[in-house]
């Protein structure tokens, strides 16, 4: 039982950047050069916690689509959110 308390707080490391983007949302800083690290160590540490680490850890497939599937709408984000127009204006959420 302490194996996979170990291993599901390990998933939590990923919570940092997760939180840390959402206050860079907050603050008016959105689009920076900050936040566009930030959101690459989000993703990077995303992959290697939760998908690779976690997928062999874990064998309970329903955690392990549940990650897939924010990881999914994590790289989705990411990409929306850095992509640029044919006139270089960086698009940015409209709420």
């Amino acid at each position: 039982m302490q194996r996979y308390g170990t291993i599901f707080m390990l998933f939590e490391i990923t919570t940092i950047f997760l939180n840390a983007h959402w206050f860079m949302d907050k603050l008016g800083i959105s689009g920076t050069l900050i936040q566009i690290i930030n959101d690459i160590t989000l993703v990077l540490s995303y992959l290697g916690i939760r998908i690779m680490f976690g997928t062999y850890a874990i064998y309970n497939c329903l955690v392990s689509s549940l990650n897939y599937y924010w990881f999914y709408k994590l790289v989705r984000a990411t990409i929306r959110q850095f992509t640029s127009r044919s006139d270089g204006v960086r698009l940015k959420k409209t709420r």
